[in-house]
């Protein structure tokens, strides 16, 4: 399987969507429209060009959506984990972009300042709490994790894993996650290499789709709530902004712990299957020679 995942062209992932999006803005700027376009259009038609892409150049390579997708895990335990420690992965994220802009406070404070107004303005989420959002929260919880799933850990990963190794492949597919998910990147960097331990601990893509499912759920509930509280009009200063990092190190710490420590399992299980791997290679080389001498 890893020679089909070698001959994927990747190329194609990116140029579909892009395509996409500069047509989105030509028709944009051809009716007369002011401003730039509606990021949610822009979202919809780069992801259904990237999910088309990808299934062609799967279908190119040879690669099967079994083996894609590989089969669901029956791992009663494994689920109930994701689903207890997608709140802390969302707290770790949130605590990163704190930490980012904490830091840049000292030596970047425009920088900070943009972080700061990043981590509570929803952006383009804010239509979610509102009538007629419907299609909105299916994309965000549903179609764009399975999108990007199969596309960063099926695609991506695969094909960087079959031909620079899986380090590299885990490494360098979670950078290109993160890099498109601005500002979260640490954050978003480490999810995807906890996505990319599921994925290739348990064989399934099912469990990072689901996990990334859960995951933009709590994001889309935690954003709806916050719409709907009051606007008390306080604001915040550089100053009391570096005040406040007791408690918010605190989380850090204790969600990147446990965050770590579900990675580390992961990864284990990874090496073990792969010693397993090389022990059957081993031991079969050995009967065929036995089987050929005699």
């Amino acid at each position: 399987m890893n020679e089909r995942f070698a001959r994927l062209r990747l190329a194609r992932l990116w140029l579909w969507p892009l395509a996409g999006a500069v047509a989105v803005i030509a028709v944009h700027l051809m009716t007369g429209a002011q401003g730039t376009p509606p990021f949610v259009s822009v979202a919809y038609v780069t992801y259904g060009l990237l999910f088309l892409a990808a299934l062609s150049a799967s279908r190119n390579a040879g690669i099967s959506v079994r083996d894609l997708f590989g089969d669901v895990s029956r791992d009663l335990t494994l689920w109930r984990n994701l689903v207890l420690l997608v709140p802390v992965m969302f707290c770790f994220a949130a605590m990163t972009l704190w930490a980012t802009a904490y830091a840049a406070s000292w030596v970047a404070p425009d920088f900070a300042a943009y972080l700061f107004r990043e981590q509570r303005d929803p952006g383009p989420l804010k239509d979610l709490g509102k009538s007629g959002s419907f299609f909105l929260i299916i994309f965000v919880v549903i179609f764009g994790p399975i999108v990007e799933e199969i596309v960063f850990r099926g695609l991506v990963l695969g094909r960087w894993a079959a031909k620079k190794g899986l380090w590299r492949g885990v490494i360098g597919s979670s950078f290109v996650f993160a890099f498109l998910h601005p500002p979260f990147w640490i954050g978003a960097m480490v999810v995807g290499v906890f996505l990319s331990m599921l994925y290739v601990s348990t064989r399934s893509l099912y469990v990072p789709i689901v996990f990334h499912g859960l995951y933009n759920g709590l994001v889309t509930i935690a954003t709806i709530g916050a719409e709907r509280l009051p606007d008390t009009g306080k604001t915040t200063s550089l100053m009391q902004f570096r005040q406040q990092w007791i408690g918010e190190t605190v989380l850090l710490l204790l969600s990147g712990a446990i965050v770590a420590v579900a990675i580390r399992r992961h990864w284990t299980r990874v090496r073990e299957q792969r010693r397993e791997q090389l022990r059957v290679q081993s031991e079969n080389a050995y009967s065929t020679e036995s089987a050929t001498v005699s």
